[in-house]
């Protein structure tokens, strides 16, 4: 859809694209410049220093410790799960059970009540 645009806005168009832009006090230019190095990161950060503003990025305390203690707790919480569920209940297959698998320690087998 292509509207008639007013006589005003053709002639600012037609100004600003004749205009030019005063240039830039030297002064001005040499704040601008010093503040931008000023704020810029070091070309080396320490792993201490990037994860305290990964830290600082996730919210700090506010928010980034209690989801880590949350997560921390559900993986904990799975690992003892896992582990009960991979122990074996059978207490057939003990220490001395192993033991004899060898001819070698038949003579603890008679020392057993």
């Amino acid at each position: 859809m292509n509207t008639p645009r007013p006589h005003d806005d053709n002639r600012l168009d037609a100004w600003l694209a004749s205009s030019q832009p005063p240039s830039v006090p030297a002064h001005l230019r040499r704040a601008i410049l010093s503040a931008a190095h000023a704020s810029a990161p070091p070309a080396f950060v320490s792993w201490r220093e990037s994860l305290r503003a990964l830290w600082l990025e996730l919210g700090g305390l506010r928010i980034a410790a209690p989801v880590m203690v949350i997560a921390l707790a559900i993986g904990m919480g799975a690992a003892q799960h896992l582990w009960q569920s991979s122990v074996p209940t059978d207490s057939g297959d003990d220490l001395m059970a192993l033991a004899l698998i060898d001819g070698d320690y038949d003579n603890l087998l008679a020392a057993q009540p």
